[in-house]
């Protein structure tokens, strides 16, 4: 498990002891964003909760046999030597009694495992790729030539010279420019020309990496950077028109009605079960789990 400022997260492997030596496998990983509240929580209350978060997840997987948590924040080894916890730490190393728990330490740079889900980048897709130096010059000349051409950058530029220059007064609504002559809004945030709209959302809904997000998920992350007007009916224009998230939301599904089942008294009285798959294949080429459950157990 680890956390960072804005993030926890973990993973879940196995190990196998076989001749080629003590190999790790991966079986699932988890990772929740921190709320306002849980982002003031000090580091070791932050890594605290990153272990609390993962045996919540992962309790089918660890709950009635022995398992060991191996965290980058040494000081959480005496959460359960420590004798009187208070406050949410003593709420959190109660919750974990009822596991057979064993916390250990594992340095930073060998726990990249977990350790990478906490630290995903907020910036917006289009900045992921590497440029040259000569090719971002160009893209800050595109973007320069593109906003002197486009009619609403091209009055704010104007109006902006007229005021340094003495011909007006006043301000208009905290736009500058930057040292590239970029125009920019009093929040850093780049004006992107009508030209450039486009193709700046496709960089930020489309991109592999910009997984499809909703309307307001994709507004969030185009607001960070960049600003033009009516930019909100132009997200939800274009995120509404989108064929591949109108493809995986589901129309018109109905559930059955919940039957209620008598209860039962005995074990292997009554059992569930669930395949779950198809999933990565494992060394030994399994795709599927069967999942079985007991009513009574």
């Amino acid at each position: 498990t680890t956390s960072t400022q804005s993030a926890d997260s973990a993973a879940t492997d196995e190990q196998d002891h076989s001749e080629s030596g003590d190999l790790e496998f991966v079986i699932a990983y988890t990772c929740k964003h921190l709320n306002d509240r849980e982002a003031k929580w000090s580091t070791t209350e932050k890594e605290a909760y990153a272990i609390i978060h993962s045996v919540d997840v992962f309790r089918t997987y660890l709950y009635g046999r022995k398992f060991t948590v191996f965290t980058d924040h040494q000081p959480l080894e005496w959460l359960m030597r420590k004798s009187e916890p208070a406050g949410r730490l003593a709420r959190w190393a109660s919750k974990l009694q009822e596991f057979d728990i064993v916390i250990g330490n594992r340095p930073g740079k060998s726990h990249q495992n977990a350790d990478t889900l906490s630290r995903i980048p907020i910036l917006p897709i289009a900045k992921v790729e590497s440029k040259t130096e000569p090719q971002i010059n160009n893209l800050e000349k595109e973007w320069t030539e593109l906003q002197h051409e486009d009619n609403y950058c091209r009055r704010i530029i104007e109006n902006l010279k007229k005021i340094k220059n003495g011909n007006k007064k006043g301000n208009i609504n905290g736009y500058k420019l930057n040292e590239k002559q970029e125009l920019i809004d009093r929040y850093g945030r780049i004006v992107v020309p009508i030209v450039k709209i486009r193709e700046i959302m496709e960089e930020n809904h489309d991109h592999i990496l910009a997984g499809h997000l909703g309307i307001t998920k994709s507004l969030a992350r185009l607001q960070r950077q960049y600003s033009w007007p009516n930019m909100r009916s132009d997200v939800m224009a274009y995120v509404n028109s989108c064929l591949k998230c109108a493809r995986r939301k589901a129309f018109g599904t109905s559930e059955a009605p919940l039957q209620p089942l008598p209860p039962v008294n005995r074990i292997w009285e009554r059992i569930a079960m669930d395949v779950v798959g198809r999933i990565q294949e494992s060394v030994k080429g399994y795709k599927y789990i069967l999942v079985l459950s007991d009513y009574v157990s």
